[in-house]
């Protein structure tokens, strides 16, 4: 629009000058055209000298919750930038089209930071990507292009909710909130109760070193404080009629809701789950917050999950649920939002009321 105002604005003074032939005029014409070849110019000079990247690569952020991100302009010319646009695609984990955003800004000599606000509805991992980047003369006539080709990653996670969860047998059977230290010392491992193979997420201080050099695959040292006042929790993915759908928010937030409210009374939680497509079960034990984030993250980066995966259980699975859970040493939890421990409902939560379910009601296990 500014460039065509000031082409127009060019064209009249050009006329009126040839109709009454005013030399006056004529240079008023020349000098706005010597003007305008400046800027273009001028908006190639400043495109060549900056530079527009993500501060961080990875974000994480709330769901339905406004964060903030930085982006980092470095201007490494002699004059400051008066205004450029970026505009970057939103795509999320697993999906092809992306929602189109444009930022404005402007930059004096040297790096600066632009900090922004968003917000983002589903829990998930999304890729904010650079696609073009338009710096623009003083009287914005002209812009010089070019592609950055950026990335940042935003982990948005579930909401938070205060799970009020009793276990009967909360360490040592007190039924009060257990309080996490900073710090496990290692020395407090009494007695070896098993050596098994390794799983994903075993802690790497408990590989058994000589057993695994004799057979040439990992094992790990099992210890009984290990599994002492430590609750497990099954994800029965694809239990019932429908497997869990990529979008499930309130799943993940009652998983994490979960997690968080057993933390309060038990020093770990040990979440198991199936892979698409793996045989195996996959187990990660959570002792704080930001494991649980680190276990949502996992969750969203392994699971591309789908309906056509429910048909073939592996063998380990079955075992694995017919076995534990049905002794009701294991808890599960199902894409309808069902709450078991073994074979017995705990209680089944609904998606219109989830959020009052998790902050109002009681639990005892």
């Amino acid at each position: 629009m500014m460039k065509f105002a000031f082409l127009l604005l060019l064209f009249l003074v050009y006329y009126i000058a040839g109709m009454y032939e005013s030399p006056a005029l004529m240079v008023v014409f020349l000098t706005q055209l010597l003007l305008m070849g400046t800027m273009l110019f001028l908006s190639f000079y400043l495109k060549k000298h900056l530079k527009v990247f993500f501060t961080k690569n990875v974000v994480w952020a709330e769901r339905e919750r406004d964060f903030q991100w930085e982006l980092s302009a470095d201007n490494s010319g002699k004059l400051p930038v008066g205004k450029f646009m970026l505009e970057f695609k939103i795509f999320r984990q697993g999906e092809k089209s992306g929602k189109r955003k444009k930022v404005k800004g402007n930059c004096d000599l040297g790096v600066h930071g632009l900090i922004l606000e968003d917000r983002i509805r589903h829990c998930g991992i999304y890729a904010y990507r650079m696609e073009r980047l338009r710096v623009f003369d003083y009287l914005s006539l002209f812009s010089g292009k070019t592609k950055p080709g950026g990335e940042m990653e935003i982990v948005v996670f579930p909401s938070k909710y205060r799970m009020k969860i009793e276990t009967e047998t909360a360490f040592e059977g007190s039924g009060q909130e257990y309080r996490q230290d900073s710090f496990f010392p290692g020395s407090g491992y009494d007695e070896i109760r098993q050596i098994r193979e390794y799983r994903d997420g075993d802690s790497i201080r408990h590989i058994h070193w000589n057993q695994t050099a004799r057979t040439g695959q990992l094992w790990v040292k099992e210890y009984e404080e290990e599994t002492k006042g430590q609750a497990r929790l099954f994800l029965d993915l694809y239990a019932g009629e429908n497997a869990l759908a990529p979008d499930e928010d309130d799943f993940y937030t009652l998983l994490y809701a979960l997690v968080t409210g057993l933390l309060r009374t038990l020093p770990s939680v040990l979440v198991s789950w199936r892979k698409k497509e793996s045989l195996g079960i996959t187990e990660v034990e959570v002792q704080d917050d930001i494991q649980c984030r680190n276990l949502i993250c996992l969750l969203y980066q392994t699971l591309d999950l789908c309906g056509d995966e429910r048909e073939n259980r592996d063998k380990e699975e079955n075992r694995f649920r017919q076995g534990d859970i049905s002794s009701g040493q294991v808890m599960r939890l199902t894409p309808d939002l069902s709450w078991y421990k073994g074979n017995r409902l705990i209680f089944r939560f609904s998606r219109e009321n989830l959020e009052e379910e998790l902050a109002d009601r009681s639990f005892r296990i």
